[in-house]
């Protein structure tokens, strides 16, 4: 899972941090939360980095789960 990275960030319309995972340094997507509750939305992010070398977006899904697992546990953890 190390072609797997999780970076913490703000979002404006959201009270707490968010998680962003990012494969081989392209960004996926975002988990996030708006309130205090246990619902945690995802949000796949459109604009790509423009990196030197292009990135295949081809990983196996249980790598992916992972790092959702793992996204979601550091993000709730924060905002408990």
């Amino acid at each position: 899972m190390s072609d797997f990275n999780i970076d913490f960030l703000t979002r404006e319309d959201c009270e707490f941090l968010a998680v962003e995972i990012s494969f081989r340094g392209q960004r996926l997507c975002q988990l996030f939360r708006r309130k205090q509750d246990d619902r945690i939305d995802i949000e796949f992010v459109e604009e790509r980095f423009e990196l030197q070398q292009p990135v295949e977006m081809e990983f196996p899904l249980n790598d992916f789960l992972s790092a959702l697992v793992d996204a979601r546990r550091e993000l709730m953890a924060l905002t408990l």
